[in-house]
């Protein structure tokens, strides 16, 4: 189905910004600075050198596309810091590995993130370990939660003039993080319904591109959602959501009651806002047949079956008409 909620074509991408060094020292001296950052075995970029300091300041920004699925490989970003020599080799002094899995284990993808990272001396034997990071998936072992956790600079390390680290902002975006959904209910409208009295919720949807629509649920079809969700990601089921009420029911036999039927959707409006815009909050569900279902509008599917329609009408007099040498897709 062609929808605003379907996933962009864009390729996953990574949002990289390199900001600074602090007490950066190759054997104790000042050197010329420079950073060069990898993804798994590709060079990707490298950062101005900064002359004679211990406390560069690059503010470089590169963006570079990435394959998921090399989750079950490498899948890390390394900043390997180097001493630039005008007249000789240049000189691998220290580095730091990101692995991307780490964030997308802990829901970070699309999130801006601030890190100070610890860099690592590197020795001549080091050295050699570390370059293996680049090309090898045996040494990615090493690189696990609790490694990476503890590479992450506190407060107490950042201001620590002996320690050697790195400042970077980073933004890591999956084939389903780029496009972000906010929900609001704006009213609650009152029908007619076969049985009676219903009530039927305008919820107007943007996307982070600015994009707006609106769709018309009733509290029976968000339930039979959240079920559905459910199915594809068990915390679903710890966020708030109203219960069921039989007033409805009731509604049917005592018309008395239908006042407080409506006090009752009043009541729910605001805690199935929130529920909604959690569930938006779980990147992979985008992907989801339900999903895009769900939120996307009778308008855009009235308009997707007419252009199919027309499609599948025009079709022939379409190929006949095209130009010679020129491609119909």
């Amino acid at each position: 189905m062609n929808s605003p909620i379907a996933p962009t074509l864009r390729q996953p991408y990574v949002r990289l910004k390199l900001i600074e060094a602090k007490d950066v020292y190759n054997a104790g001296e000042l050197s010329n600075l420079y950073v060069q950052i990898s993804y798994d075995t590709q060079t990707i970029d490298k950062t101005q050198a900064i002359e004679m300091s211990a406390c560069p300041f690059w503010d470089k920004k590169i963006e570079f596309d990435y394959d998921i699925e090399t989750y079950e490989g490498i899948n890390a970003i390394t900043l390997s810091v180097y001493d630039s020599d005008p007249l000789g080799m240049d000189e691998l002094i220290a580095n730091q590995v990101i692995p991307l899995h780490y964030f997308k284990e802990r829901r970070e993808f699309g999130k801006p993130l601030d890190l100070w990272l610890n860099l690592l001396y590197l020795d001549a034997y080091s050295i050699k370990k570390h370059i293996l990071v680049e090309t090898s998936t045996s040494l990615f072992q090493e690189l696990e939660y609790p490694y990476f956790r503890e590479q992450i600079a506190t407060k107490e390390v950042i201001e620590n003039k002996e320690v050697p680290k790195i400042h970077v902002a980073l933004e890591i975006y999956d084939e389903v993080a780029i496009i972000k959904l906010n929900m609001k209910i704006k009213e609650i409208e009152e029908r007619e319904g076969s049985c009676g009295k219903i009530f039927v919720y305008l919820i107007n949807i943007k996307r982070n591109d600015g994009l707006e629509w609106t769709i018309r649920k009733r509290y029976s079809e968000i339930l039979q959602f959240r079920d559905r969700m459910m199915h594809h990601d068990e915390d679903v089921k710890n966020f708030e959501f109203p219960r069921k009420d039989f007033t409805k029911l009731l509604s049917r036999i005592l018309p008395g009651c239908i006042g407080y039927y409506k006090r009752v959707a009043e009541e729910r409006k605001e805690i199935l806002e929130k529920w909604l815009n959690n569930v938006a909050s779980i990147n992979y569900l985008y992907n989801t047949d339900e999903f895009v279902e769900f939120f996307t509008s009778e308008e855009k599917k009235e308009a997707d079956i007419e252009v199919e329609k027309n499609i599948i009408t025009n079709r022939g007099s379409i190929v006949d008409q095209a130009p010679v040498g020129r491609q119909i897709v």
